[in-house]
């Protein structure tokens, strides 16, 4: 059964999976961790060029496929780059530590609303000007997320 999926997601980790496509892991608030394909995303003149890429905060239309691995993205929006946590090393460690986190105990199909919007949330803390250490909110995560 083929459906239609509209939601926020953000990107924790991309490859390239073609000469055009990319491969996408995904954290979504429904369906927690989500693979899908973005067919042509390497294109230069693609819709997905410079959205899919690691820590984005998007909005993704994806068609499901129960039976496939892999589903397929048709269209995306960027939400939020979070360009300044791009631009401080610290906050950039602090961002790819709670993706990996993440990636290891998120699953599959497995709705997370409370951690998703905390994360986003985490995120956006960490985007603001003068946070200070960034290495307290990796702790405050970890900690409420109660992963330790």
């Amino acid at each position: 059964m083929n459906q239609s999926l509209k939601t926020e997601a953000l990107v924790l980790h991309s490859m390239r999976w073609s000469e055009s496509s990319k491969i996408v892991q995904l954290f979504t608030a429904e369906r927690g961790l989500f693979k899908a394909i973005a067919r042509g995303a390497l294109r230069p003149k693609s819709q997905f060029r410079g959205v899919l890429e690691n820590l984005n905060h998007i909005e993704i239309i994806a068609g499901i496929k129960e039976t496939r691995d892999l589903q397929i993205i048709s269209q995306t929006a960027m939400l939020n780059t979070f360009s300044r946590l791009r631009e401080d090393l610290d906050g950039t460690a602090v961002a790819y530590s709670m993706a990996e986190l993440l990636r290891k105990f998120i699953h599959e199909n497995e709705a997370s609303h409370p951690i998703f919007r905390f994360t986003i949330q985490t995120l956006e803390m960490l985007n603001q000007p003068s946070i200070g250490h960034s290495l307290i909110y990796l702790i405050r995560y970890d900690l409420l997320q109660g992963w330790s």
